[in-house]
């Protein structure tokens, strides 16, 4: 962790200059786009999707409240 001496102040909105902000836009037809015409089309979740269904099938082939289930347990949250 770091310190919070280490962390900047914030500034005031006064010495913001609006050249130097970056607006985002979560939208419905690309996930991010900003003012500077930069997009990420969406988050390609398939991997970890596929495998949080294999953990959970996992789990439920252990024996409720053992070690070894609770050790799985742990791994799917």
């Amino acid at each position: 962790m770091t310190d919070i001496e280490d962390t900047p102040d914030k500034p005031s909105p006064v010495e913001i200059e609006p050249k130097d902000c970056v607006g985002i836009d979560l939208g419905i037809t690309s996930y991010v786009h900003t003012s500077e015409n930069l997009a990420v089309d969406r988050l390609d979740l398939d991997d970890e999707y596929d495998r949080y269904g294999r953990e959970q099938r996992k789990l439920d082939r252990k024996e409720h409240g053992s070690n070894n289930w609770e050790k799985q347990r742990q791994r799917v949250a």
